[in-house]
């Protein structure tokens, strides 16, 4: 992705302008703070194997949401600028992991599906 992000400085400059990009990416990154303190809370105060792992889910739905979705939008608009920022978050983080994986991108979705999936139907047991 550094390549993409490198080849069109001005690109990248329309990036850092765009209204509502500075916001996100503060919001994504205290966001990100706040969901590992409740995550080191959750892991002292656990009971059972199955409250480690909804702490767990809860984190990588957190940042899918929060950062990785802003990086994501971050590096589509750069890619094609003519798309605003704020529509690309609005497509939201499965379309942009979708286009991330369509444009040789795949580290970008990496356990986005089986995490999402396990957070959003609840769907998941522990075995062994």
């Amino acid at each position: 992705m550094f390549d993409l992000l490198a080849a069109e400085p001005s690109r990248l400059h329309a990036l850092v302008d765009e209204p509502g990009w500075r916001d996100r990416w503060s919001k994504s990154i205290s966001d990100a703070y706040w969901s590992s303190e409740c995550f080191m809370a959750s892991m002292k105060l656990a009971v059972h194997d199955e409250n480690v792992v909804e702490s767990f889910l809860n984190v990588c739905h957190g940042l899918q949401e929060g950062m990785k979705k802003t990086a994501l939008a971050s590096v589509r608009f750069v890619s094609n600028p003519n798309q605003g920022f704020e529509a690309l978050l609005a497509s939201g983080v499965g379309s942009l992991g979708e286009w991330a994986i369509a444009n040789g991108y795949s580290e970008a979705a990496a356990l986005e599906v089986p995490s999402r999936n396990a957070y959003a139907h609840n769907d998941w047991q522990i075995e062994g």
